[in-house]
């Protein structure tokens, strides 16, 4: 009989597991206090993926799933019209200032690696910018171009992100109003809409992120399912575990021996790293300034120039781009004389260790230096601002503020409990199988129905904290 089983997943389980474990025990200092993030570059080498079949196969679908999660996730958190409110300044991020983010990011590559030729250093800054993930194909026509990248790709995806977000929102609050829905559903709801619409605008060969986002713009447009959801966590949960999970992976299968190539040495790499990460994104930023409305200070426009971290997203740009120079390879063997196929395979070959490092710095500048850049009366440097003033991570529940004299009456038996002189505000209170919400000083009502919409609130309850036991009430509280 073996008593050992020694394999990577099982390996994998547990130094993952373990690492959340550890990690969350002390997340609150670690996040909160020191102002670090959860990446974790190496694993100690206990987990080397690039073993795995498929690796890279698994690097691009992990990434495409945490990205669409991410993407929808902020999408729905938007506030009402935000997007309408805010167009101007959303252009000006995204036209101007991303293509200056491009160019720029190319042009220290270039300058950095000679022998690269520029076409291919700006394959490898599209993986940093972030911007479209495929590569742009010699062989096409202007006209072709404009149809697929501009109708096909983006146009399409709008639509059929728009589409998608409306029709989801209105089977929602239907299945809600006829009560077909139960709240684990409810708040799991958005995170299976990104898992479809990332799937299946991907099976159509468009944009899948920028379905996403404006699927969950648009399933999100009236803010219904935003309040709903308000006091759920589950967002924070779910980011929690994508974020660790993903940045361990990233950290195994990192590429250190190319960083000591001659071709790319770390002589090479720091440098280009310092620079993409002082001058991609900062001098637009500030230069553009007023053309922005939503930076309002120059302390803003510093710190929304500086503090532009470059994660999974890249990673999984660099992932694609490889793949799609081995299917240009693979498709055009013979490929016309203006196409260096020499520099394809050196793009091939430089991207993902390139890129790799510069995702490595971002973790480690932007984690370290946040707490410095606490530049500005509007800035939050608080990873969750819920949390800011309390001093521990249980805290994260709704907040109980203590005042005095309060008594409880259970409904069902209608025998009524002395309370310990506390009284809430507008949040979830749990006491064994009692709950009240949004009671303030002052309300003397009771509550004689077991179900959820009986809960006394003063600014009405929400779906994410409607309770599935026994209510009571807060009276007498003067």
């Amino acid at each position: 009989m073996q008593l050992f089983v020694v394999n990577e997943a099982l390996i994998a389980y547990t130094v993952l597991g373990g690492f959340i474990v550890i990690f969350g025990l002390v997340s609150l200092i670690v996040r909160e206090k020191l102002y670090l993030s959860e990446a974790c570059p190496a694993c100690l080498n206990l987990i080397d993926p690039t073993r795995w079949e498929y690796q890279e196969a698994i690097t691009e679908e992990l990434t495409r799933i945490v990205l669409a999660i991410q993407v929808m996730a902020a999408a729905v958190n938007l506030p009402r019209t935000y997007v309408t409110r805010h167009a101007t300044s959303m252009f000006i991020m995204l036209v101007p200032v991303m293509t200056f983010m491009w160019v720029v990011s190319a042009l220290i590559i270039y300058i950095v690696i000679p022998d690269a030729g520029f076409t291919e250093t700006l394959l490898i800054a599209s993986c940093i910018t972030p911007t479209d993930p495929a590569p742009n194909n010699p062989i096409s026509a202007f006209n072709k171009w404009v149809c697929y990248t501009w109708g096909y790709h983006i146009m399409l995806s709008v639509f059929l992100g728009f589409v998608i977000g409306w029709l989801a929102r209105k089977l929602l609050r239907m299945a809600e109003s006829n009560d077909w829905i139960d709240k684990e559903s409810f708040l799991s709801f958005s995170f299976a809409l990104a898992i479809f619409v990332v799937g299946f605008v991907s099976l159509l060969g468009s944009d899948a992120f920028l379905a996403c986002f404006v699927a969950g713009t648009s399933f999100t447009w009236d803010d219904w399912f935003r309040e709903e959801t308000r006091d759920a966590h589950l967002q924070g949960v779910i980011d929690l575990l994508l974020n660790l999970t993903t940045f361990i992976y990233i950290g195994t299968i990192f590429p250190w021996s190319s960083f000591y190539d001659d071709a790319l040495s770390l002589r090479k790499l720091i440098p280009i790293s310092i620079l993409i990460l002082i001058f991609r994104r900062l001098p637009i930023v500030v230069g553009l300034k007023k053309f922005i409305p939503a930076i309002h200070t120059f302390k803003e426009a510093l710190f929304a120039g500086y503090f532009g971290p470059i994660g999974v997203g890249a990673i999984f740009l660099a992932v694609t781009v490889e793949r799609e120079i081995d299917k240009t390879l693979w498709e055009y063997p013979e490929l016309p004389e203006i196409i260096d196929k020499n520099g394809l395979m050196r793009t091939k070959e430089r991207v993902f260790p390139i890129v790799a490092f510069i995702v490595l710095s971002s973790v480690i500048v932007h984690g370290i230096t946040v707490p410095i850049l606490n530049i500005g009366s509007r800035i939050d440097i608080e990873r969750f601002p819920s949390i800011a003033s309390i001093s521990n991570q249980v805290a994260r529940l709704p907040v109980i503020d203590f005042v005095e004299n309060l008594t409880l009456e259970r409904d069902a038996q209608g025998s009524e409990v002395e309370g310990s002189d506390h009284v809430v505000t507008g949040v979830l209170v749990e006491f064994d199988d009692f709950v009240s919400e949004g009671c303030s000083k002052g309300d003397t009502q009771s509550s004689s129905s077991s179900s959820p919409d009986s809960v006394v609130s003063e600014g009405g309850s929400n779906y994410a904290s409607r309770p599935n036991y026994h209510h009571v009430t807060l009276n007498n509280l003067d």
